[in-house]
């Protein structure tokens, strides 16, 4: 082996549970389970409509103020956090796996059963906890509700059909929760009824320097009008990293037409190939 190989090796073995890796064939069930369990972001109007000494809310008190708020650089925030890092492997729920959980012990994504318990509905009725995608039947009134179901019959031939939607609930069955999720669902009264197994990753704040760097430049345009381009610049890198690390990019092919041996043996070993179909001559 030559300096340079060994010198790489030594590098993956102590930083293994610190990189963040590709899933590959070898963890294709993982990738599975946890492509499934994406459920999407919800889009939630609560009130449609409030006044100042009008409106009530909350068991009859009055609205004494509208007031508006936005997270700052909260994406930004999201990667600087803790990754689930280093090789991805799934072993079984045991007994004390929830304790774990609780004190920080693991870090990774439990598949249970989980509710939430009778007295603590009235909390959460105003933004149910659980966000999952489930069949909705538009034909059944007591599914979509009376308002929403007339107007879809309204609607005749043009009316909505049963389909898969996102909607908030009370319980999930046999979902896949991230562990810092789940412990706040814990402390909030929220129960496990049921756990399955648990895909266990190394925890570490993989995207903290580049957060620092993002956020460095965004103070100094603040500061320095000289540097205000830059930190636009920077804000949209910053931003735009959050959209590219959830993108399904098994949805963006390409199609290339290679006939050099080498262009296309490198073409094979990049990360990104999926497949090769062999042309003749005649068709490049």
């Amino acid at each position: 082996m030559s300096l340079k190989g060994f010198r790489f090796c030594k590098l993956l073995e102590f930083n293994s549970d610190r990189l963040v890796y590709s899933i590959d064939k070898e963890e294709k069930d993982i990738y599975a389970k946890m492509k499934a369990n994406i459920a999407g972001g919800p889009s939630i109007i609560f009130n449609r409509y409030a006044k100042r000494n009008e409106t009530t809310i909350r068991g009859g008190k009055l609205c004494k103020k509208v007031i508006g708020y936005d997270a700052n650089a909260l994406y930004l925030w999201a990667l600087g956090g803790d990754m689930p890092c280093g090789r991805l492997t799934t072993i079984e729920a045991y007994p004390g796996i929830i304790d774990d959980i609780k004190n920080d012990n693991i870090l990774g994504f439990l598949e249970c059963d989980i509710r939430t318990p009778e007295h603590l509905r009235h909390y959460f009725s105003e933004m149910t906890p659980i966000f999952k995608n489930a069949l909705i039947d538009c034909t059944d009134e007591k599914v979509i509700g009376t308002q929403m179901y007339e107007y879809n019959r309204s609607r005749g031939n043009q009316g909505a059909k049963p389909a898969r939607k996102l909607i908030g609930s009370y319980f999930g069955e046999k979902i896949l929760i991230y562990a810092p999720l789940l412990k706040w669902y814990l402390d909030h009264g929220m129960e496990i009824t049921k756990t399955y197994s648990f895909i266990k990753a190394s925890s570490h704040k993989a995207f903290a320097p580049f957060m620092e760097a993002v956020s460095s430049a965004r103070r100094e345009g603040d500061v320095y009008k000289s540097k205000a381009m830059i930190a636009e610049m920077m804000k949209l890198v910053g931003n735009s990293a959050f959209g590219r690390s959830g993108m399904d990019m098994s949805k963006h092919t390409g199609i290339k037409c290679e006939s050099d041996d080498k262009k296309i043996e490198a073409k094979i070993e990049h990360f990104t190939f999926h497949g090769l179909e062999v042309l003749n001559d005649a068709s490049c």
